[in-house]
């Protein structure tokens, strides 16, 4: 998947003193039971915005990850940034689909992440 730089957007700020980085931004969201028959939808277009459910491990397989989270890479001066830019864009399409459920987002810097299935 690609990088989205938040820094291009109409949020942006000007901090050109700072290096940019890359984050990887994980979200989570519930769907209550009358809205699992708009995840489909509601996953496509998150993924639009740069949030996905299926991601390439180290090892070059596929991982789904669990339902109602996605990452992404973003990229950003600092964190809250990009948190905000990602929760953002994710209450527009849950706003869209009129999905009302809690939203966490976490944004962190040289991460890594593991699938396992029990």
């Amino acid at each position: 998947h690609s990088f989205i730089d938040i820094t291009k957007g109409p949020m942006a700020r000007s901090n050109e003193t700072k290096p940019l980085i890359t984050f990887l931004v994980h979200t989570q969201f519930e769907l209550k039971n009358e809205d699992v028959s708009k995840a489909a939808d509601i996953y496509a277009d998150l993924e639009k915005a740069g949030l996905h459910r299926t991601h390439q491990n180290a090892a070059g397989k596929k991982d789904t990850l669990p339902k109602g989270a996605t990452m992404g890479m973003f990229t950003g001066y600092n964190p809250s940034d990009v948190c905000a830019f990602v929760r953002n864009s994710a209450m527009v399409v849950l706003a869209k689909h009129k999905v009302k459920t809690q939203l966490f987002v976490v944004a962190g810097e040289k991460c890594a992440w593991v699938s396992v299935n029990t």
